[in-house]
Order: C-alpha cells, then sequence, then structure tokens
C-alpha cells in the first residue's frame, strides 16, 4: 500500500491511495477539532442538517435525483471522536467513468453535488433553514432520549463519563437534549462557518484518477476556504490511575451492567504499542480471550465480556453483562484475568491465535473503504504513519516480555456499575446474551 499525501493549502491536506481493485471512487473530507462540551451537540447536528439540502439541491428529493443521474453515487456524513479530536465527515462514492458506456465525467458531476451541498448550503436570511434545524434537533433530542434503552452502551457510555471526569474525553459525545434545544438557526451557522474557516482538513481518495488530475480539481474547488487552519491539540493522556472510585446507578432492567475502566500506560504513538494490542486480543478481543474462555464460559458469570480500548485516549473499558448476584464475583473473575496477564500466566497458542485475529484483520483491511481510513486517519493524527503491512511486521516481533510489561501498565482507575431496580421490568429489549 502505498499511501500520496499532499498539502492542497496549509491545514488541508490530500491522501490518496491508489486502488484498481473497486469499480467505484471513494472521498472523504474530515474537519478535525478540540472535543469541548460545548461544541458537541452543534458538532451532531451540522451534518444532519448539511444533507438535507443546498442552493442547487434544495431538498432530499433534488439529492437524490441528482445522484440518480450519477449512476446512483451516494453521499454519508457523520460525526466521531479520535480520542478527544471530535471529526465531522462527510464522504462520496461513485462509479469510475471507465465503467460506464459513453460518460460525461461521472466523477466531476459527484463531486460538484458534494462541494455544492458542502459548501453551499440552503439558507434564509442568510442562516439554515429553520424547518431544517427544527426538524434535525427533533431527530438528535429522540435519539438522546433513547440512549438508555440499549443498558450495556449507555453502561459504557457511563463508565467512560466517569473514568474520564474532568477531561474533554468525558464529556457526552452528542451532547445534552437541552445543548441540542438551544441551539438556533444562527448559532449553528456560526459554527458551520467556524468549521469552514478554522478546522484543519484531511481529504481521503481510494480509487482510479489520477494523483495530480485529482490534485487540481480539489485544488480548484477549495480555493474560496480561509487558510492556515488552527491546529488540535490531541488527547491528554494519563498514564497511570491516580486513585481508585465507584460509580453505582440504578435502572429498570434484568441483568447489571459492570464495566471496569483503566488508564493502559500506552497509546498508539507509543514504540511498543503492538504488545498492547496483542495484550487486549488475548485478554478481551475475542471469543477465544481469557475473559471470555475463563469468566463467561468456565464459571459462567457473565453473559458477555469484552474489552474496548481508546488507543488515542490511554483508556481501556472492560465491560459484562451479569446477573445482579454475581456482581462480586464478576469483578473479581475478570480482575483475576488481568493479573493473569501481568504475572505472564498465558500460553504461545494465546500469542499466536491473538496475532492470527489482527492478521487477518490487518490483511482484509483494504477491502473496507471506511476501514482503511479510520486506521489510517488515527495514525496521521498522532505522526505515526505505518501502514498495514508494516505494522504487521512489528506484530509478529513481540514476545511475551513485552506483552507481560504492557499488561503491568494498566491500571484500574474507575468501577462502574448499572443495577438492575428491584421489582422493575426488563427494558432491554430481549438482548441479555448478544448485548454489547
Amino acid at each position: 500500500m502505498h499511501l500520496i499525501r499532499k498539502e492542497l493549502y496549509p491545514g488541508i491536506h490530500l491522501n490518496i491511495l491508489p486502488d484498481s481493485r473497486f469499480k467505484t471512487n471513494y472521498i472523504s473530507f474530515s474537519f478535525f477539532t478540540d472535543m469541548t462540551s460545548e461544541n458537541a451537540a452543534p458538532s451532531h447536528l451540522l451534518p444532519m442538517v448539511l444533507g438535507r439540502g443546498s442552493q442547487n439541491y434544495p431538498d432530499l428529493g433534488a439529492i437524490n435525483r441528482a445522484l440518480e443521474q450519477v449512476w446512483d453515487g451516494t453521499l454519508d456524513s457523520g460525526t466521531g471522536r479520535l480520542g478527544e479530536t471530535r471529526a465531522i465527515g462527510f464522504s462520496a462514492c461513485y462509479p469510475d467513468d471507465r465503467f460506464i458506456p459513453g460518460s460525461d465525467c461521472v466523477e466531476d458531476k459527484t463531486l460538484d453535488i458534494f462541494f455544492d451541498i458542502l459548501l453551499n448550503p440552503k439558507t434564509e436570511n442568510g442562516v439554515f433553514s429553520k424547518e431544517y434545524i427544527e426538524s434535525e434537533k427533533e431527530k438528535l433530542c429522540q435519539r438522546l432520549a433513547a440512549i438508555k434503552n440499549a443498558k450495556g452502551k449507555y453502561a459504557a457510555r457511563r463508565a467512560t463519563e466517569e473514568l474520564c471526569r474532568g477531561e474533554a474525553y468525558g464529556t457526552l459525545p452528542e451532547g445534552t437534549v437541552e445543548q441540542v434545544t438551544a441551539i438556533t438557526a444562527q448559532s449553528l451557522f456560526d459554527y458551520y462557518q467556524e468549521m469552514l474557516s478554522d478546522f484543519p482538513i484531511e481529504i481521503f481518495y481510494i480509487g482510479r484518477t489520477d494523483p495530480d488530475l485529482l490534485y487540481s480539481k480539489l485544488s480548484l474547488r477549495l480555493s474560496t476556504l480561509f487558510c492556515p487552519k488552527k491546529s488540535v491539540k490531541g488527547s491528554l493522556v494519563i498514564r497511570t490511575a491516580r486513585s481508585q472510585h465507584r460509580v453505582e446507578e440504578t435502572l429498570p432492567c434484568k441483568q447489571g451492567r459492570l464495566c471496569l475502566g483503566f488508564r493502559t500506560g500506552t497509546v498508539l504513538s507509543d514504540k511498543d504499542f503492538p504488545a498492547f494490542a496483542l495484550m487486549n486480543e488475548i485478554l478481551g478481543g475475542s471469543p477465544i480471550s481469557l475473559l471470555f474462555t475463563n469468566v463467561r464460559e468456565k464459571e459462567s458469570l457473565c453473559y458477555y465480556c469484552t474489552c474496548s480500548p481508546d488507543s488515542l485516549k490511554g483508556i481501556l473499558l472492560i465491560s459484562a453483562g451479569i446477573r445482579d448476584e454475581n456482581r462480586k464475583k464478576a469483578e473479581k473473575a475478570i480482575l483475576k484475568q488481568v493479573h493473569a496477564m501481568q504475572n505472564g500466566s498465558f500460553t504461545d497458542a494465546d500469542m499466536s491465535a491473538a496475532l492470527h485475529t489482527i492478521e487477518s484483520a490487518l490483511l482484509g483491511i483494504r477491502d473496507s473503504r471506511s476501514t482503511l481510513e479510520s486506521y489510517l486517519v488515527r495514525r496521521i493524527l498522532t505522526g505515526v504513519q505505518t501502514d498495514p503491512e508494516t505494522y504487521l511486521l512489528e506484530l509478529r516481533k513481540v514476545t511475551k516480555e513485552d506483552i507481560i510489561l504492557a499488561a503491568k501498565r494498566l491500571s484500574l482507575d474507575t468501577v462502574y456499575y448499572l443495577k438492575p431496580e428491584p421489582g422493575k421490568g426488563d427494558n432491554d429489549d430481549g438482548l441479555e446474551d448478544n448485548e454489547t
């Protein structure tokens, strides 16, 4: 894999991966900013409103008709977090001209639609359409209100808030209902202008177009944006837990949710990150992990038990769905497996299985362009531009001693428990064994 990286303008970078395996081309724009509690709600609402219409395509019907004219090209948008960096993303996928009989440049037409929606939104009196704003606010508020319905995800979210209390990562990703409700057409349009003028941009392209030609097309379309962009701070990394604290919450549900939050002492930019990746896989990253094999299968103490690390923030969350009466036993059993990793109580077979699992994921990463983009953007943000093949070589060099050292850096910070409310009915939609 050969990544071509060019600077279009100060703070705007184009990343090109020539790939002739697909009959469609893929392009995405990601705008980055530091996470704050204030920008959570507008960051999520903005792409929703932009996707409703532009000056030339004023509603969803017009957008869909335009996409039909480019052989059913697709547009997508969304918001995510990369450590303590917030990303607002827009993407398009469209057929390559070589496969369209008599094509008069599907790529140019698709880019015209894409940029019209991104840079030429539908406005009323110089701000966003009030109708679109209010409609999307209602949808986002409904989504926020429904968070408690998925108890496992809710518990993981609350555990993360407690683990990273007082840190940007601990803020609610989508904001609160009150913050969403307070957004106006003017305030969101002001945030949109801030995004265009200040947020650094990473553009990813995966397809067949000649890199120099693509560079020219995008340079022309982006020439009106203000540059240079502001830089992002990146993530605050706390290497060791400063103290331990426990939080308990009660909600109507059948099973309890136990979450143990650790500081990992290792992040993606560290040279020994491959050892951490293997450690995480052995501990709880797969159905043959220590947590699954011992806590779930042998001791039957949980319905699920998984590890969820954030490689940019340096945290790890172990989550389990349990019967309330098994709470103490389950916590003890989970910590026993963590200590087993720290003491080297895992086999060469465990290491081989973990390596094989990660190898399979890395070898298949190019088959999903969005997955490949996610892999690369994390490394670009941290200055670690390691392609999957090189990373795989680094993984193969990891020794058992390296993994033990990575495990020993784990320090327990937070124990969160979502306790079933006695006498109340289940509100889990029956997802006891499979919910994660």
